[in-house]
């Protein structure tokens, strides 16, 4: 047997916005021991993908749920996106918020617009217009 690693076996690595590798860790938890049973006899549990998707909801707004970093967050009246997963083409929203005067959510196909010298939505200029 060599100690070669063989290729196209298990999952794919897990990059991030610029496609760099995720490297991960271990880490040791306490839990209950019933709120352990009651996990373990959970059809195809995997407790590092349950863990990460609890911690980033749990953080959702102040760590990017794609690259898990804090370091390139912002917020504007728009939403929240992530400068580090972000590219020269497209921001990286992954919170929208809603449009002041209409209340739609931004969103890719419905992005923000200074109406009259107020901000609105590409919903809201199409009635502006109309």
């Amino acid at each position: 047997m060599t100690s070669e690693k063989v290729k196209g076996v298990g999952r794919p690595p897990q990059t991030d916005g610029s496609g760099k590798q995720i490297a991960k860790t271990h880490v040791t938890l306490l839990l209950p021991v019933n709120l352990k049973e009651f996990l373990r006899r959970q059809p195809k549990m995997n407790m590092s993908a349950l863990f990460t998707r609890v911690v980033t909801s749990l953080y959702l707004g102040t760590i990017c749920p794609k690259c898990y970093d804090d370091s390139g967050v912002h917020q504007t009246h728009v939403g929240t996106y992530c400068e580090n997963c972000s590219n020269d083409y497209r921001s990286f929203f992954f919170i929208w918020n809603d449009c002041p005067n209409c209340k739609l959510q931004y969103n890719r196909n419905n992005m923000s617009h200074n109406i009259k010298d107020k901000i609105g939505c590409q919903t809201c200029l199409k009635e502006v217009k109309a």
